[in-house]
Order: structure tokens, then C-alpha cells, then sequence
């Protein structure tokens, strides 16, 4: 959840005109793409007594980018029929 909203919240500052917004998604794409390839680090399974669900991060971040493009596709069929 927390990975799609970030997502999210990333891409609409793109398209806003942020350009923090570019490196947020980079930051979020890197650590989803680190956790498939590597794991979750030894430390973080530690601390939390529990293994890491990095299926969960990765379903997440695709979540956001489906809900951007369902909400931007939505307001652009919306603006056109006014």
C-alpha cells in the first residue's frame, strides 16, 4: 500500500512540474528493483522478526502507476466531454 501511494504521489508531482518528483520514482523503482533481484536485507528480516514481502513492494508500485493512469485517463474523457 505504502509503495503504491508513494508511487503515485511521485508520478503526480511529475505532473505537476516537480522535478523532485523524478527522482522519487527513480529512488522507489531502484529499491523495488534491488529487493527482486537481491532480497531483503539480512538487517531489515532482523529487525522485524519476519520475512520481507517484496512481492508486496513490487504489486505496489505497479498498483500506483495503474491508479495514476486510471485517474489521468479519467479527467482527460471527463475535460473532453464538457
Amino acid at each position: 500500500m505504502l509503495h503504491g501511494l508513494f508511487t503515485y504521489g511521485a508520478i503526480k508531482d511529475i505532473g505537476l512540474g516537480y522535478k523532485t518528483g523524478y527522482l522519487l520514482l527513480i529512488g522507489v523503482v531502484l529499491k523495488v528493483s534491488y529487493e527482486q533481484v537481491f532480497g531483503a536485507g539480512q538487517q531489515i528480516t532482523e529487525m522485524i522478526g519476519a520475512r520481507v514481502a517484496t512481492e508486496a513492494h513490487l504489486v505496489g508500485v505497479i498498483s500506483g502507476i495503474i491508479v495514476f493512469i486510471c485517474i489521468f485517463s479519467l479527467q482527460a474523457i471527463l475535460k473532453r466531454t464538457r
